[in-house]
């Protein structure tokens, strides 16, 4: 599928464990902040300690967000990336964040209201100019269902690389 740059992209990153995250996202942060985009994270807050090691200090041009407390309501996760744009939103100015709102810890109620929010995205997005959303899945956790519906819900999917996880 071919995306336009200058449009919302709302990416899927299939991974296989902590090291493939911390290398597909710290790439994708290290990109973002070089090109002088607004980056904001919203991950759990043993992954944000994560981040900031792995991103010495191009950790301090990014905004954090601890999605154990956002996300505790996945209600509260949309509204959040709506502040981040209106708070970053500059004509002719990219901007990006990751968020991972779906996690083996979450209940089967929770997964649904976090697929249903993954799915409201485009809609609540998709006029939006130049905002580049990349949701972190891990293959090794996570149901075969689950990433099966991250499928459905991104329009553009970063498969995981072969190999055990790491």
């Amino acid at each position: 599928m071919s995306v336009s740059l200058d449009t919302f992209r709302h990416e899927a990153l299939l991974y296989r464990g902590d090291a493939a995250f911390l290398e597909g996202t710290s790439a994708f942060v290290r990109d973002g902040v070089a090109a002088g985009e607004p980056v904001m994270i919203m991950v759990s807050g043993s992954k944000i300690d994560g981040l900031r090691d792995a991103l010495g200090p191009v950790a301090d041009g990014v905004q954090f967000a601890d999605m154990d407390e956002i996300g505790r309501n996945p209600a509260r996760i949309i509204p959040a990336w709506r502040a981040f744009v209106a708070d970053h939103r500059i004509d002719g100015v990219p901007m990006r964040g990751i968020g991972e709102p779906v996690g083996p810890a979450r209940s089967a109620a929770a997964l649904v209201e976090c697929q249903l929010h993954e799915s409201l995205l485009n809609l609540a997005f998709g006029e939006v100019e130049a905002f580049h959303l990349l949701c972190p899945y891990d293959v090794t956790t996570l149901a075969a269902e689950v990433i099966a519906e991250a499928h459905r819900s991104h329009p553009l999917v970063q498969p995981a690389s072969p190999g055990a996880a790491r």
